[in-house]
């Protein structure tokens, strides 16, 4: 609640997480949430001492966190909304994911993770034109880029 004082509450990654959980009742990954406490001390540092971690370290957190954080959008978050909801966030992800191209830790770590899951469909598996990674499976009703980074999912 804001007041006139700019006096308010707010809470931290673990009430945030302690509040996902109960609303919604999904059991979190420990190694997920972990990953967002670690980027979320990083960027603390950085906004009150300046970087303290080498940008590699917290690009590799990065990576972890998005890694989690986009398939948990797609799965969890954007199948409860509504049309108008989904296609602000569909509006919001589009512009995260033309950035994530250039993330090329997130790339492996991606891959790296889907690559079973890959193996299973690789004669529908083609390089996707939006992702610039062998990730989109043709098939069922629409053709899908597992890596999720792209609008072709």
């Amino acid at each position: 609640m804001v007041t006139d004082s700019a006096d308010f509450d707010s809470w931290g990654t673990d009430e945030a997480f302690a509040r996902l959980t109960r609303i919604t009742g999904l059991a979190l990954p420990d190694k997920a949430v972990a990953a967002v406490k670690k980027l979320a001390r990083d960027r603390n540092a950085l906004q009150h001492y300046g970087l303290t971690a080498p940008a590699a370290a917290v690009e590799a957190r990065t990576a972890d966190v998005l890694n989690f954080l986009l398939p948990f959008i797609s799965d969890h978050l954007v199948p409860g909304l509504d049309q108008s909801q989904k296609a602000d966030v569909e509006g919001t992800m589009y512009l995260v994911r033309s950035q994530l191209q250039g993330i090329e830790s997130f790339l492996t770590k991606r891959m790296n993770e889907l690559r079973a899951g890959l193996q299973d469909v690789q004669d529908r598996t083609v390089f996707c034109p939006e992702c610039a990674q062998q990730a989109l499976v043709l098939g069922g009703d629409l053709p899908s880029c597992r890596l999720g980074v792209a609008r072709c999912e």
